[in-house]
């Protein structure tokens, strides 16, 4: 009897382990999500923001490997990319991202979302009809600190 009772409380202690371990991973499971949405938003704001305050902050979010593919499906890299919409003068007058979602990998998170803007882009605006893209972000933690690897924009096909 003392056996079973000994097992039945060491099994418990277990148990409560267990929960506790799964709470502390939950906890730093938010804790990143949260580092990633502040990188993610302070991006998302510099966008928004005059050509030179955009590049700044993307020079330090965007990692130096950064790929970029729109909607025309031709791949750039971050020099390209800077310097495209720079010439171009590309300014997004808003920007919004719906349904996001974030998955951790480790050291990598992939940001899934739908987006809907409007702009400028070589002196022509576009967006502003509400129509939402798909969109993808992967970001990567690197010595400690979350950066922008690459963005994916799908153009939504009408069913």
């Amino acid at each position: 009897m003392r056996q079973i009772v000994l097992t039945l409380i060491f099994m418990c202690l277990l148990t409560l382990s267990a929960f506790g371990q799964s709470a502390q991973t939950n906890a730093a499971i938010n804790s990143e999500k949260q580092a990633i949405m502040k990188v993610f938003n302070e991006y998302l704001k510099a966008m928004q923001a005059d050509q030179t305050e955009c590049d700044q902050v993307r020079e330090r979010l965007l990692t130096e490997d950064y790929f970029y593919m729109g909607v025309d499906g031709l791949p750039a890299g971050k020099k390209f990319v800077m310097q495209r919409q720079k010439r171009n003068g590309l300014r997004f007058n808003s920007l919004k991202m719906n349904d996001l979602a974030i998955r951790l990998y480790e050291n990598t998170a992939i940001l899934t979302m739908r987006s809907a803007g409007s702009g400028v882009d070589k002196g022509q605006a576009w967006g502003g009809d509400g129509k939402e893209n798909g969109h993808t972000t992967v970001m990567v933690k690197q010595k400690g600190v979350w950066r922008i690897v690459a963005d994916i924009v799908g153009q939504d096909v009408e069913n």
